[in-house]
């Protein structure tokens, strides 16, 4: 299902015009500039260490966290994402740690701070956390009200959901005018 999944986005990907791809570029790249952020922001609550130490047990509940907009950053740059390992507790954990760089993560994976390194970032820096979260969680919404197989739902759930349909539907206007 995974690779039948990024086969149809790859094709969805090439048939839409320049108009919608530069929507999605443009909005790509804000996620990943406040993602990487966030991440330095993880990384200065000594997060890395924290992860270390407890094996990354959150990471363990990541089974399907990858959605459209992680998968469309490797899409709209004729690349590929990582090979998932299903039979891992998150298929794109590895032993040396996440397979996807911190500013093409899924929402869930950047956004969360364990108490633990919550509680190493000052007040300033937690502060920045939060408001980069709110800032990132409104692009990710924008993507869910645009195109039927995005939102907080991961790219498998959703490629189900659909049924065959395209993820990269517009929500706002009819398949024949989006081109898919």
């Amino acid at each position: 299902m995974w690779e039948s999944g990024l086969a149809a986005l790859r094709s969805d990907w090439a048939r839409l015009g320049d108009d919608e791809k530069e929507w999605i570029s443009a909005r790509l790249d804000a996620i990943e500039r406040l993602q990487q952020g966030l991440h330095r922001l993880f990384v200065e609550g000594e997060g890395e260490e924290h992860c270390r130490q407890c094996e990354g047990l959150c990471c363990s509940h990541g089974k399907h966290h990858v959605t459209l907009v992680n998968l469309l950053f490797f899409i709209s740059r004729d690349s590929d994402p990582p090979s998932p390992e299903f039979s891992a507790t998150c298929p794109m954990l590895a032993a040396e740690g996440c397979r996807l760089a911190p500013g093409t993560r899924p929402f869930n994976c950047v956004t969360f701070a364990c108490d633990s390194i919550e509680e190493n970032l000052s007040p300033d820096a937690r502060a920045a956390f939060y408001a980069a979260e709110r800032t990132l969680r409104s692009l990710y919404d924008e993507f869910a009200q645009r195109y039927a197989g995005a939102g907080m739902r991961g790219f498998l759930l959703a490629q189900a959901r659909l049924d065959g349909g395209s993820s990269l539907q517009r929500l706002d206007i009819s398949p024949a005018d989006a081109g898919i």
